[in-house]
């Protein structure tokens, strides 16, 4: 699947959780997002998987605008690192 960002951005009130980002990512590609915490990358994650929506911008699958999708129409996730999500 290739996955467009074009200047993803989300707030939270008066809080910037995510400057705008840009991003293409290929069809088949290995991408990982580094960066400290509080930098924005679980809020990256969770506006592609469709578990939070873009403050501005937009995300395309395939070619689709899926920004305003819902979790199933988006058919793609990730899953959560955390250890602490399972005993």
């Amino acid at each position: 699947m290739h996955i467009d960002i074009d200047e993803i951005a989300k707030t939270f009130g008066a809080t910037t959780a995510l400057q705008p980002v840009s991003l293409n990512i290929p069809s088949g590609a290995l991408v990982a997002l580094l960066g400290p915490s509080g930098s924005g990358k679980t809020t990256l994650l969770r506006i592609l998987g469709g578990l939070e929506f873009p403050t501005s911008g937009r995300v395309l699958f395939n070619g689709q605008d899926a920004t305003g999708m819902t979790v199933q129409e988006r058919r793609a996730g990730f899953v959560f690192q955390s250890y602490a999500l399972f005993r």
